[in-house]
């Protein structure tokens, strides 16, 4: 399979997160407003097989990787890390909030990712963060828009009341994110699967300018790889297989999914038939110990919908391998 990198640039808010499960029924359908539905059959088909066409991460904003879930550090750990610190005349308890507060950082850049990911725990990120600089903003800003209530007797606003708020993502500025992708197609279809997926708009109120997303480039570029690996990392969320590494920690996340494209328009009168059912998935950053580390993780999950039969949930993802140092690889196998 050939590796991929997809920049795409946001241009609007967003109203539903980016993530690889909602990008991808994207693509699919794309693909039948392009080339029908016999063509995204076939797609589906082989997505199900041992060696997928397409297989992609989350989008992750550009210059940066996911944080790893890792084990928690003893105080102990975290003092020895800040000792060597500058950082004036703080005290230890605020101190251990400053390291705590680079544990929650969703992202890591890529030039610290390279000297943390041949010996990673907790103790490492907190000393090489700490001396890199504070990530510029990266991700959308949240929030609250209010919108008119509209009476329905009367079909106006209501004069007391009348105001209902949606939270919404709007970009601090020019946001790129990639997406890593290893696939069986050329650059070509690949960028086309991108375009025809993302022109209508991505995730919620697309048709009303939400989720304006371009694709900027797609170039050849292999993951960054490191020696002796014993773990992996996911790059996205995914539902594991029975023949995926068990051992590790994770986070996880409940999709209450919709229908989207014309199966949105196409359901019971009490929209009753636009729910799929819930799916939960192992989220980005989760970390596996694996001998022998794979370059991907999880599967494609069928029946999630009451009388679809055709309709799933995207849930495979890349990886990253790193090292992981002894301490942390024994704290997972007594997880």
């Amino acid at each position: 399979m050939n590796s991929f990198r997809v920049t795409l640039a946001l241009r609007s808010p967003l109203g539903t997160p980016l993530v690889a499960d909602t990008l991808f029924g994207h693509f699919c359908w794309g693909i039948v407003y392009h080339e029908g539905e016999s063509a995204l059959a076939e797609f589906l088909e082989a997505m199900g097989s041992d060696i997928p066409p397409l297989v992609i991460s989350d989008p992750i904003p550009s210059g940066f990787w996911p944080m790893p879930v890792l084990p928690s550090p003893l105080s102990t750990d975290v003092d020895e890390a800040i000792s060597s610190l500058s950082l004036g005349d703080s005290d230890v308890v605020a101190r251990r909030d400053f390291s705590r507060e680079l544990l929650r950082r969703p992202w890591i850049p890529h030039d610290s990712w390279s000297s943390l990911a041949t010996s990673m725990d907790a103790k490492s990120v907190i000393r090489v963060l700490a001396k890199s600089a504070s990530p510029a903003a990266v991700e959308p800003v949240a929030a609250s828009v209010p919108h008119n209530t509209i009476h329905r007797l009367s079909g106006q606003t209501l004069e007391h009341g009348g105001l209902h708020f949606d939270q919404q993502l709007f970009p601090p500025g020019p946001l790129r994110y990639d997406v890593w992708a290893s696939s069986t197609f050329a650059e070509d279809r690949l960028r086309d699967l991108f375009e025809w997926g993302l022109e209508g708009g991505y995730g919620r109120d697309g048709s009303a300018g939400k989720g304006h997303l371009t694709v900027e480039e797609v170039v050849a570029c292999d993951r960054p790889a490191v020696a002796n690996p014993n773990a992996v990392m996911a790059l996205g969320v995914f539902a594991p297989r029975q023949t995926d590494p068990s051992c590790g920690l994770w986070k996880t996340d409940v999709r209450l999914g919709k229908l989207g494209g014309a199966f949105a328009t196409d359901a019971d009168d009490d929209q009753s038939g636009v729910f799929k059912y819930p799916v939960v998935l192992l989220q980005r950053g989760s970390v596996f110990l694996s001998r022998a580390p794979t370059p991907m993780l999880g599967r494609m999950v069928r029946n999630v919908h009451p009388t679809r039969p055709e309709v799933v949930t995207y849930a495979r993802t890349l990886t990253l391998p790193i090292c992981l140092t002894k301490e942390a690889c024994q704290c997972l196998d007594t997880q």
